[in-house]
């Protein structure tokens, strides 16, 4: 911020009214110039772009204005969207339950299901969200600067949620395969000893994953169950083929099953958010 005082007020101004007054001066000073032909290597004004670091939060639109200025008149207009019996309330027979309100569709007439997705894409939204951002910094109810945010995850689609570091960085999240002939392929750690498979996990029962939140209901934990057992078949899968090992061998590289396996399933990500979750 900065002040400029006279000797009956202060004026403050933010940044952007200072950029503009300097703006403005600077175009005072050169109006006796202009009209006047400039050189043919006179370099044109570029458009600002806003800068996102990939370590850092950001904001889709920095230049669009706020849609209203913080008020309690605001907060309270908010209030009365979101409370019962309010604009956002479905009103559906909360008192019927969870399961007849899935079941039975006659108790959820003013909150129909989606004819083209089934109740499973919600939670693999909550995945891909998982695997491009992860806030420790902030906290609800303060204000924070998004460009001064960390963020945890890389923003792409490369399941760093599920890989974490690496079988290096986050070594406790694997184990070696023990079948390959030449450089062993590296897999994660699964529970198979119930029912079901499930997440790997300490004795206190806390799940041994790349980010803690994808074990934060059964649906979530199962789908990062899917991907840690998809990743382990194409071990399996790329250690059993003779061709892949020859190709390495061919090329003078000892076969990186790990990473091979993981690029095929990380296509096979992208193409499910592409082709079933988009659309």
């Amino acid at each position: 911020m900065n002040a400029i005082k006279n000797t009956n007020r202060s004026i403050t101004l933010n940044r952007r009214e200072f950029l503009e007054s300097c703006g403005k001066a600077a175009f005072a000073l050169a109006l006796p110039s202009f009209g006047k032909p400039q050189s043919a290597n006179a370099q044109q004004p570029q458009p600002r772009r806003p800068v996102i670091a990939e370590d850092r939060f950001g904001r889709m639109f920095p230049s669009l204005p706020p849609f209203a200025e913080p008020s309690q008149q605001l907060r309270q207009a908010l209030v009365e969207i979101g409370k019962p019996g309010g604009l956002m309330d479905a009103k559906d027979a909360l008192d019927e339950g969870p399961v007849q309100l899935i079941v039975n569709l006659d108790l959820s007439k003013n909150n129909p299901n989606n004819p083209n997705h089934t109740a499973g894409v919600t939670f693999f939204g909550q995945f891909i969200d998982h695997d491009m951002t992860f806030d420790l910094a902030s906290r609800l109810g303060q204000p924070v600067d998004p460009e001064r945010s960390p963020n945890l995850r890389t923003p792409g689609f490369d399941l760093d949620a599920v890989y974490g570091g690496g079988p290096i960085a986050d070594r406790e999240l694997y184990q070696p395969s023990g079948r390959g002939r030449f450089q062993p392929g590296v897999k994660f750690k699964v529970e198979n000893g119930g029912r079901f498979e499930d997440l790997p996990r300490s004795r206190d029962g806390a799940a041994v994953i790349a980010d803690p939140r994808n074990d934060e209901n059964l649906m979530i934990a199962g789908l990062h169950v899917a991907f840690l057992s998809f990743h382990n078949r194409l071990v399996d899968l790329l250690e059993s083929r003779p061709k892949f090992i020859a190709a390495s061998a061919r090329r003078g590289n000892a076969p990186d099953v790990y990473r091979e396996a993981r690029r095929l399933m990380t296509w096979h990500y992208q193409w499910m958010i592409v082709h079933e979750f988009l659309p």
